[in-house]
């Protein structure tokens, strides 16, 4: 992952490396054993005059594609005689609105490279290789190793092990020593403390026809339910957010009966007399309330549904919406673990109404937790 050294930015022989060529690169020894090879970029429009030109096209082909190459460790990143040549992405693929566009790339060629060659110390270069790229290129993650029983088993058991980890994608074993294959996950290290694992993200589509992938921010893709049941048995929080945009958002207190639903593969609310208000926090709050109908029995993926209310939240069959009077956006749903408040104190450190709060007083491990009056003078 880190650290990546700049190496001296440009080429200082454009003849060879194109006049704008900039390039990363990173030492590594290759592992003993290499199941499974991915790369993800978040790749940025960079407005100003970095280079003399505005190209907002990304093509393989044209001399001014993205490279990922492995070459032998010591040498000049420049120079050094190509032993694996990628390009990102593998066709043309115009930037979208925001600027901003999530490339995977195919590495067959790569992994079986690295697994005939265990033990050999080699270089990762990554570059842009013309003067035509006003963009910045942001390496999420870069996964060689083996999985093994060390594998984490979500992102904020990842931020617990490592205090300060950057958001990105990390590999996570969601079942632990279960049948589940461990798979990349992206990790939110920054809102609320950090710690939260992307379960869903709608991309402005229904969420019934998300395909069944590893969950990215942006694009359509969700857990399979058996990979989100063990993700939510560890997770006492639910985050639903607009992509990109925390002001859109709502997240559950830790322990209460969204996250109580979602384990079992329900949606948040399920029927009108579940609805807590005190539930929840974030600016969209308003947003939630249910008004003279039942949700129904559907479940993941779909999330929510403000039946009777226009203007609430709709994850739910067509929809993916904070009102009805809107068009369908691109909403997120993130999940976490939190510790669970143990009295009242903690949820209304200071005189206000009487609320319900779901407590647990004697934490993990102890007698199950539950819903307490809290508030009052």
């Amino acid at each position: 992952r880190e650290p990546w050294v700049p190496d001296g930015g440009r080429a200082a022989t454009p003849a060879s490396s194109g006049p704008g060529a900039r390039v990363l690169a990173q030492g590594f020894v290759v592992p003993a054993s290499v199941p499974s090879v991915s790369f993800s970029f978040q790749i940025a429009l960079q407005a100003g005059t970095l280079d003399p030109q505005n190209v907002q096209i990304i093509q393989k082909g044209t001399g001014n594609a993205l490279r990922i190459d492995v070459v032998d460790a010591g040498g000049d990143v420049f120079t050094n005689p190509i032993l694996i040549e990628l390009f990102a992405p593998v066709g043309s693929i115009g930037l979208p609105p925001n600027g901003l566009v999530l490339v995977n790339v195919d590495t067959t060629n790569l992994l079986a490279f690295l697994q005939a060659n265990p033990g050999r110390a080699l270089q990762l270069r990554i570059g842009h290789v013309e003067s035509t790229f006003p963009f910045t290129v942001i390496l999420d993650d870069v996964f060689l190793g083996p999985a093994s029983s060390g594998v984490l088993a979500s992102c904020s058991d990842v931020l617990a092990a490592t205090p300060g980890a950057p958001s990105g994608l990390y590999l996570v074993d969601l079942d632990g020593p279960g049948p589940l294959a461990s798979l990349q996950v992206e990790c939110d290290m920054a809102f609320d403390g950090g710690g939260w694992t992307l379960a869903l993200s709608t991309a402005a589509q229904a969420p019934g026809v998300l395909p069944v992938t590893a969950p990215r921010s942006g694009q359509a893709s969700r857990l399979d339910i058996n990979e989100l049941f063990p993700l939510a048995s560890g997770s006492q929080q639910v985050h639903v957010r607009t992509t990109a945009n925390v002001f859109r958002s709502v997240t559950t207190r830790p322990g209460t009966t969204p996250i109580q639903n979602l384990r079992a593969g329900a949606m948040l609310i399920t029927f009108t007399g579940e609805f807590r208000a005190s539930d929840f926090t974030g600016p969209f709050t308003s947003f939630l309330p249910i008004t003279g109908c039942q949700p129904g029995p559907v479940g993941y993926p779909a999330i929510y549904h403000a039946c009777g209310n226009g203007n609430g939240l709709h994850i739910v069959t067509g929809d993916s919406r904070w009102s009805s009077s809107t068009a369908n956006e691109p909403m997120e749903v993130w999940l976490r673990n939190a510790a669970v408040p143990k009295n009242c104190a903690e949820v209304i450190p200071a005189p206000g109404p009487v609320e319900e709060f779901f407590l647990d007083a004697d934490g993990p491990g102890g007698a199950p937790g539950s819903y307490q009056l809290c508030g009052g003078p």
